[in-house]
C-alpha cells in the first residue's frame, strides 16, 4: 500500500519476506509491478532469493506482454480495415497509460468492445485469424446474458480474447452504450487506430468490475495508479456515476480505497456520492454476504415468465458438455463438479483473506 500511493519504506520491512510472500505477490498479478517499484529502494532489506523471483516474473511478463502486443496489432490491423470501431478496456488500456509499460499490469486476457451493430463482423474477423469460440454461450437465445464472447488460439502463447459487446457488472450495473461510445476517445496505438475511454470513465469501469470478482491486489492497484498517473476530472466522474446509475459501487470501491489503501478523492465527492439512497437490491449485489445468489436472482429478474426463469436455471444447474468442456477440460460431471466447487471456495477463501489483511 505504501508503495501504491507513494508514501515512504520503512526500513527493513521487507526483511522477513518468504516464499509465501512472493506466491500472495503472484496470485494478486503484482510481482513484476514490485519488482520495478522495490528495485531502487535497498533500504526495504528484500531478501536475495524473493529479489530474484520477482525479477524472473518481471521477464516472464515482458515477453508475454511482447507477444500479446503483436496478436493486438494484427487484431487491430484487422479491424481497422473493415472499418470495424474498437476499444481497448481495462489491461490493454491501463497497460500503457497508467502503468506505461505492459509488463507491469499481466493480463490473463485481452478485453475489446465492439458496437453492438458491427459484433457479427468482428467475430467473423476474428475467426479469419483463426480464434476460436471457447464455449458456446450457455443461454444463447438471449445475448444480454452473453455481452462478451470468449475466443482463444494456441500460436507461441495461448492468446485469449474477450469480445465485448457491451458493459454489465455483477448482473444488475449495466453501462449504456451510446454513453460508452460518447465517451470513447480516438487514439493511435501499436501504429493502429483505436479507442479508449475517458480517464473518468475507465476509472468508473474498473471500479464496478472490481467489486463483480473477488478484489485481487492487482484490482486495486489499477485504481490507485491510475488516479495518480492521469488527471481525474472529479465533477465529470461524479455525473457520470449518477447518470448511469452507479454511484452506490462508487461509493464502496472509495471507502474501501480510504480505509485500506489511505487514498481518498477530494472530500466533496463523498459527500455527493454518500448522499445518494441505494436501492433495496444494490448492497446485497455489491458485497452482501449470500452476493452470488442474489446476482442470480437479479438476471432472472430480466427474463419475462417462470418459464424461461426455469429454462436458465436448468442450463446452470445441467450445463451443456460443450460447456463443461470448455470449462473444466472433461465433459464428464463429477470433474466439472469438483472444479465449480473448488473455484467457488478459492473465492471465498480470497474475499475472506482480503477482509482479514
Amino acid at each position: 500500500m505504501a508503495a501504491a500511493t507513494s508514501r515512504g519504506f520503512e526500513p527493513d520491512c521487507c526483511l522477513n519476506w518468504t516464499q509465501r510472500h512472493l506466491d500472495l505477490a503472484r496470485a494478486h498479478g503484482v510481482s513484476p509491478w514490485l519488482h520495478t517499484t522495490l528495485l531502487n529502494h535497498p533500504e526495504v532489506g528484500l531478501p536475495p532469493q524473493i529479489s530474484i523471483g520477482l525479477a524472473n516474473d518481471y521477464r516472464s511478463s515482458l515477453v508475454v506482454s511482447l507477444l500479446r502486443e503483436a496478436a493486438l496489432r494484427s487484431l487491430l490491423d484487422a479491424f481497422n480495415s473493415c472499418g470495424v470501431p474498437v476499444i481497448l478496456l481495462k489491461g490493454a488500456y491501463l497497460g500503457p497509460v497508467a502503468y506505461q509499460d505492459p509488463a507491469l499490469r499481466p493480463m490473463g486476457d485481452l478485453d475489446v468492445l465492439i458496437r453492438d451493430e458491427d459484433f457479427g463482423r468482428a467475430v467473423r474477423l476474428i475467426e479469419d485469424l483463426d480464434y476460436r469460440l471457447v464455449s458456446p454461450a450457455l443461454y444463447a437465445r438471449d445475448t444480454m446474458f452473453h455481452p462478451a464472447l470468449t475466443f482463444s488460439r494456441r500460436a507461441r502463447f495461448t492468446d485469449t480474447v474477450d469480445l465485448h459487446r457491451r458493459i454489465r457488472s455483477m448482473d444488475y450495473y449495466r453501462f449504456p452504450s451510446a454513453v460508452i461510445w460518447d465517451q470513447a476517445v480516438e487514439t493511435q496505438h501499436l501504429g493502429d487506430r483505436t479507442y479508449f475511454l475517458t480517464p473518468e470513465l475507465n476509472f468508473i469501469h474498473l471500479s464496478v468490475h472490481n467489486l463483480d470478482h473477488a478484489g485481487r491486489l492487482r484490482d486495486w492497484l489499477d485504481l490507485t495508479v491510475l488516479a495518480g498517473r492521469v488527471e481525474l476530472n472529479w465533477d465529470r466522474l461524479v455525473h457520470l456515476a449518477w447518470s448511469m446509475g452507479v454511484v452506490r459501487p462508487m461509493f464502496r470501491v472509495f471507502e474501501e480505497l480510504c480505509g485500506t489503501w489511505q487514498w481518498s478523492p477530494p472530500p466533496e465527492v463523498l459527500t455527493n456520492l454518500a448522499a445518494y439512497s441505494p436501492r433495496w437490491m444494490e448492497d446485497r449485489v455489491i458485497r452482501g454476504r449470500f452476493r452470488y445468489l442474489w446476482r442470480i436472482y437479479s438476471r432472472l429478474s430480466l427474463l419475462d415468465g417462470w418459464r424461461d426463469r426455469l429454462d436458465y436455471l436448468g442450463a446452470k444447474v445441467f450445463p451443456p458438455r460443450d460447456y463443461r468442456l470448455a470449462f473444466a477440460g472433461t465433459p464428464r460431471w463429477l470433474p466439472y463438479v469438483r472444479v465449480r466447487v473448488r473455484r467457488l471456495l478459492d473465492t471465498l477463501r480470497t474475499d475472506r483473506l482480503r477482509h482479514r489483511d
